[in-house]
């Protein structure tokens, strides 16, 4: 598994996946404290990763930015990632 990879198995949520992805690697907590911090700005920066694609394309697939800049974009899924990075349980 890649730090920059979502797992390969489809997840019915893109936002979980994403959130187990970051806690297998121990960053779920700082995650969701960054989203925190930053919600206000979270459409920027998922804007910013549309326009960054050519640069990072080498480490992360196309589809993984475009589900991540969405998760980014959408204030629902936002808050729903933000829970899944702060759940204990899995």
């Amino acid at each position: 598994m890649s730090l920059l990879h979502p797992p390969a198995t489809p997840a019915p949520n893109q936002s979980k996946a994403w959130a187990q992805h970051l806690k297998a690697f121990g960053l779920g907590r700082l995650a969701a404290a960054c989203l925190q911090a930053g919600r206000a700005l979270t459409p920027l920066a998922a804007q910013a990763l549309y326009i960054s694609e050519p640069l990072v394309s080498p480490w992360l697939s196309k589809q993984a930015l475009a589900d991540l800049a969405q998760l980014l974009e959408e204030p629902e899924q936002t808050a729903a990632f933000i829970q899944w990075l702060q759940d204990e349980s899995e």
